[in-house]
């Protein structure tokens, strides 16, 4: 890895549940429109719902596309948020341990979660999350190549 390595979430997920979100929402709105038999009342509830639907898919659009992760030789990082921007890194020397994490549904669309762990903490430190199977794979044998040549490889004690 001669230069950092800058990449986004694969959003495949956050469409599909997006336009679920915005398929539920009309159908509860015509639902309502057509149960109230009221035209104005069950029209405006049935724009509510929808507006919310929409609200709710864009925020969950947003969120995840505002994510920034880079790879370089010195550290990991991730930037996150749409109004509070958070950063956080960790040395690529500090990595103890890597895990990927692949439901059904990544698998079926191709993607996955990287999960970075630091020895002194609980839980992981970092976790990459709706990264592409390509980018993944590229990834993580980078980062293991790394921890191989730079730890020495397995220790044992004999």
């Amino acid at each position: 890895m001669a230069e950092t390595y800058l990449f986004r979430p694969n959003m495949r997920r956050v469409y599909i549940v997006a336009g679920i979100l915005l398929v539920v929402g009309l159908v509860l709105g015509l639902i309502v429109f057509l149960a109230l038999g009221d035209f104005i009342f069950g029209a405006l509830a049935a724009v509510a719902l929808s507006l919310a639907a929409a609200l709710i898919a864009g925020y969950a659009l947003l969120t995840v596309y505002s994510n920034r992760y880079s790879l370089s030789n010195e550290e990991v990082t991730i930037d996150k948020g749409i109004l509070n921007r958070v950063h956080r890194s960790v040395p690529l020397a500090n990595v103890d341990n890597i895990t990927v994490h692949r439901s059904i549904s990544d698998r079926l669309l191709g993607m996955g979660d990287i999960c970075i762990d630091s020895p002194g903490g609980t839980g992981y430190e970092l976790v990459l999350s709706h990264v592409d199977i390509a980018v993944l794979d590229s990834i993580v044998s980078e980062m293991k190549e790394h921890m191989k040549t730079h730890r020495g490889g397995i220790k044992r004690n004999m």
